[in-house]
């Protein structure tokens, strides 16, 4: 093995590499390094066949060409005349000239080919000695790949011509001017990484943009570094306005990343040249004041009040300046209108990068709801009685996954709204929703057709860690690679190459839909915050940064320097900008859409959705209108072969239309979805299994198990019905969540529904939960009808498959911020499905939604029970039980009812009554106090639960319960006891623990 590996470099591979290396030693030994220099040192000295391997085809070359020399020596020798001996000479002559000649072709020639291998090695590695960082303190590699002398090249050559067809601009140039070419490509203030792209069209086209971007003499014209020095001016001079009106107050600064402003400008107005007509950003606190006022027209105004302590009383809680939000309509130079929005966002830096691709998507779904009635919905008629549809009317695996991740083909669908996800350069490789919304980008149910991503790096990760603390790749943007998608290196104190970047990056994403990463390398002029001293623990970094002067000094200089603007012109537009500062005014071009200049096609209206009144009455549907529905989705396309067992869930569908089976769980739910499309709305369902069911009651997709083409009944309710959308996520709860969270908050005719496979994963998304789901309506006014269904039940199944943790909801709750069920038949998830769409309120539902209930006898439902129409809070006593008799109360939720239904029936047990508790948040006090009412002889009430008494329902709702009991009435808890795990892991234990609570409950 150790020969092997010593020996390695002479692969047959490397063999022209190796001939061209050796005939530079052989001409001038100084023009290879040491190391090579001792090599064929050696191999002239000892005659291994090492040496041999090393030139033995420039051995053979030799001996040929002697042979041939030596064969017309030896006819001129045998002549008998001078003139044929002078002939003879001139032979000998040509045919030394002509293997001179000869030879230099052929180390032309060969020399050709490693100026290639350098091309390409310039377009892998050049990357590595950019000048990309503005502090100089980056430590720059020795890459042997980029030196003369790794292909058999020295100074000597510099002056040699050389064919560079394969770049742009002039097919043949000095080795010289070729190097100075490809530095200005690939190490300037600008490098590319995109050699790891698989697809070679891509790639191609990638290099292609790259290379001649400083391949031609272009400079940008007058009017646009003008333009871009002024959005300078704007981005240093919020700064130090603030710095100077609220000195020590906390705002985050931009400084020394201030091209950030220019990189947006440019995105957005370039945006709106190609069709663009929203674009939201998602960002964490670093530079966000400065994008407010500069970039999304915030009025300074405002901005100075919320300074000055003062904020929107109709917020309950509120939320820090730098995580606030904000939208605007905003003119762009061209003369184009375009919707911004700046996503409200708190301080887990990168959970709003899947929010922001969420709201996108969602936006990007409502633009094409006339395609998809067009396109996507099959053509068969929905009221025919024939009993069948046709084959065209089922979709196929691949056309169904080609609806949002078609690879490397531009799709217009994506054209009119994108994303724009800021990173900070410690998150983006430290925080793993990162990779998980990467991971979503070009699947069917999260693609957007390329997020535009742009890492804020200051070099300095969060507070005070080192680079090399903080991630263990080179790049902070390697984490993009598995995506295979262009990565774009740029020094952020060259302006005009962070413009230059971002027009080929919204090029690109337009071409391939596909995500791009641009690393925008600047520092942090200040500390973590302004009253943090960074030169505590990085002195050496500051001591650079302070003496550093800013992009604007920068490159106003430049432009003076190019006799584009004077000095005076330049100080004068920083002080109109501070003058307008001083004002109040906007300093953006923002539309007034009250005015009727911008056709608010974006919008949707949400106030009719602030109400708290949770007791609504929801319009019922009759039982005839309830049947038709159910019979339109019993129609499958001819020859579609279901499997067997879902053939049968099929057949027992139809017989609960018929009223000769009660209705199980899944037709409950089906049904819901099918009378809310056919009234219009849209029903988007996401989650781990979800199209199927996990626990196989849904099948909202049939397969065919023929040919496997899906079918989806739910999207052929009525013609005129909403659009329905149901994915089997990726393995990925915070990412995903995060996602439906940002679209529900978008279109509140929409239901957006995230099913985890078990409840017990949702600890995955504790982030979106705690941030954005409970608490984004009193920190942000933001309304989202978001719905969670959580699997949650004690079947002995362990401590992760069993408890959806409905206490850490329940303790989340208040200022009705949300509403938390527990529903227990089909009829109750038909209406609250129903009463979350159709009521005016907005509010996320958290739903424990059964497992071994699903097929339980006695958890059934009938037509008169939908025909009823309403959610009941709570359920009394269904027994026919003497009221008088009673003398204990048990109140309950969830599976462990029909535990104690079934007991009491069994041991008629008849003086105890059973009250199901069916939405624990906003708790039915109203309800339960009027039903406790009827049990005044009734001095014991019994909450009883599954879970251990620490966790459920009994520590957060135990004094709800308590404000209805009547004077004479005490309440006491059954159930298990405390526990550090939600559940226990074995069976066993499970059952003893189970039936000791039933026993207490009912005393038995």
């Amino acid at each position: 093995m150790l020969a092997l590996q010593q020996t390695s470099f002479l692969d047959a591979d490397n063999a022209s590499f190796l001939e061209g290396l050796y005939e530079s030693f052989l001409q001038d030994p100084t023009s290879v390094s040491s190391e090579w220099r001792k090599c064929f040192e050696h191999s002239l000295q000892v005659n291994d066949p090492s040496s041999e391997a090393i030139h033995s085809a420039i051995q053979q070359e030799f001996k040929a060409l002697a042979r041939a020399i030596r064969g017309r020596a030896v006819a001129v020798s045998g002549s008998a005349t001078n003139s044929d001996s002078a002939t003879n000479q001139a032979v000998l002559q040509r045919g030394s000239l002509g293997f001179a000649s000869e030879t230099v072709a052929l180390q032309h020639e060969r020399k050709q080919t490693q100026v290639h291998a350098l091309i390409d090695a310039y377009r892998l590695l050049g990357h590595l000695h950019a000048d990309i960082d503005p502090l100089k303190l980056r430590e720059v590699p020795l890459v042997p790949e980029l030196m003369l002398s790794y292909y058999g090249l020295s100074e000597a050559d510099l002056s040699s011509n050389f064919d560079t067809s394969q770049l742009p601009g002039p097919i043949t140039r000095s080795l010289k001017q070729l190097l100075d070419d490809l530095k200005a490509m690939y190490c300037g203030h600008l490098a590319s990484e995109f050699m790891h792209i698989p697809d070679s069209p891509e790639r191609v086209w990638v290099q292609e943009r790259v290379e001649s971007l400083y391949s031609h003499d272009q400079p940008l014209l007058t009017e646009t570094k003008l333009h871009i020095l002024q959005r300078l001016a704007a981005a240093e001079g919020l700064e130090k306005y603030l710095g100077a009106k609220y000195p020590g107050a906390k705002r985050f600064s931009l400084e020394g990343l201030d091209s950030f402003i220019v990189a947006l400008d440019e995105l957005i107005n370039e945006g709106a040249v190609i069709g663009v007509k929203e674009i939201i950003i998602g960002m964490a606190h670093r530079g966000r004041l400065n994008v407010l006022v500069n970039v999304l027209g915030k009025q300074p105004s405002q901005l100075f009040d919320e300074f000055e302590g003062k904020h929107d009383e109709k917020l309950e809680s509120g939320d820090v300046k730098y995580h606030q939000g904000f939208s605007s309509d905003v003119e762009t130079p061209n003369g184009k209108s375009v919707h911004l929005s700046l996503a409200f966002n708190p301080s887990h830096l990168e959970i709003v990068s899947p929010v922001v691709c969420g709201s996108v998507r969602a936006r990007q779904d409502r633009r094409a709801d006339n395609r998809y009635d067009s396109d996507n919905r099959h053509e068969a008629d929905s009221s025919s009685e024939a009993g069948s549809r046709s084959e065209a009317g089922s979709r196929s695996e691949a056309s169904s996954r080609s609806e949002a991740g078609s690879r490397n083909t531009s799709d217009n669908r994506y054209d009119q709204a994108f994303c724009i996800a800021v990173h900070g350069d410690a998150a983006i490789s430290g925080q793993g929703v990162v990779m998980e919304t990467l991971n979503m980008s070009r699947t069917r149910a999260y693609g957007t057709g390329g997020t535009i991503h742009i890492i804020m790096n200051n070099q300095i990760g969060f507070t005070t860690s080192d680079p090399h603390d903080a991630r263990s790749t080179l790049y902070c943007s390697d984490i993009g690679k598995m995506m295979e998608i262009p990565i774009f290196h740029v020094n952020a104190d060259d302006p005009e190459a962070v413009f230059k970047v971002m027009h080929l990056a919204l090029e690109y994403r337009k071409k391939f839909n596909k995500d791009v990463i641009i690393d925008l390398i600047g520092y942090r002029r200040h500390g973590h915050n302004e009253a943090d001293e960074p030169a505590a623990t990085q002195p050496l970094m500051y001591k650079i940064i302070r003496n550093l002067p800013t992009v604007y000094q920068k490159y106003s200089e430049a432009l003076v320097q190019e006799k584009i603007i004077t000095a005076a012109e330049a100080e004068a537009m920083f002080k109109k900008y501070r003058d307008q500062l001083d004002q109040g005014q906007s300093v953006r071009n923002v539309l007034n859409n009250n005015s009727g200049a911008l056709a608010i096609e974006h919008k949707k209206e949400w106030q009719p959705y602030f109400t708290q009144d949770w007791r609504v009455v929801i319009p019922t549907l009759s039982k005839t209108a309830l049947k038709n529905l159910a019979k339109t989705l019993e129609i499958l396309p001819s020859n579609f072969v279901l499997h067997p067992r879902v053939q049968k869930i099929m057949d027992e569908r139809r017989k609960m239309t018929a009223e000769e089976l009660p209705m199980d769980w899944g037709y409950g739910e089906i049904l819901a979805y099918a009378s809310v499309l056919n009234e219009g709305y849209s029903v988007r369902i996401s989650g781990q299994d979800c199209a199927r069911g996990t626990f196989f009651h849904r099948h909202a997709v049939l397969h065919n198990q023929e040919d496997g083409q899906e079918y989806v009944p739910l999207e052929h309710v009525s013609e005129k019905q909403g659009k329905f959308s149901i994915y089997d996520s990726l393995l990925s709860e915070e990412a995903v969540l995060a996602f439906e969270y940002g679209y529900s908050t978008t279109d509140p005719r929409n239901l957006v529904i995230w099913e985890a496979q078990f409840g017990d994963f949702a600890n995955g998304a504790q982030v979106v939960i705690d941030q954005f789901i409970s608490s984004g309506e009193h920190k942000w006014g933001r309304l989202s009808g978001l719905t969670l269904y959580l699997p949650h039940g004690y079947e002995g199944q362990g401590p992760e498959h069993s408890s959806a943790r409905l206490e850490r909801f329940l303790q989340l709750c208040a200022e009705h911020n949300m509403l938390v069920c527990y529903p227990t038949t089909p009829a109750q998830i038909f209406s609250l499905i129903r009463r979350q769409l159709l009521s005016p309120m907005r509010k996320p539902l958290v739903v424990m939604t059964p497992k071994s209930l699903l097929r339980h006898k006695l958890a059934v439902s009938s037509f008169d029970d939908l025909e009823a129409g309403n959610f009941l809070p709570l359920i009394p006593e269904i027994d026919k039980l003497v009221t008088e008799k009673i003398n204990r109360v048990v109140l309950c939720s969830g599976k462990v009812y029909y535990d104690l239904l079934a007991r009491r029936r069994e041991h008629k047990l008849e003086t105890i009554s059973l009250i199901r508790i069916e939405q624990l948040y906003p708790f039915p006090e109203v309800e339960l106090k009027t039903i406790l009412q009827g049990y005044k002889q009734v001095s014991d009430v019994v909450w009883c639960q599954e879970e251990p008494q620490n966790q459920g329902a009994w520590y957060s709702s135990q004094h709800h319960m308590a404000a209805c009991l009547t004077s004479e009435q005490k309440l006491r808890y059954v159930g298990r006891k405390p526990s550090a795990a939600p559940a226990v892991g074995y069976i066993h234990l499970h059952q003893e623990q189970q039936e000791e609570l039933l026993k207490d409950a009912l005393g038995m």
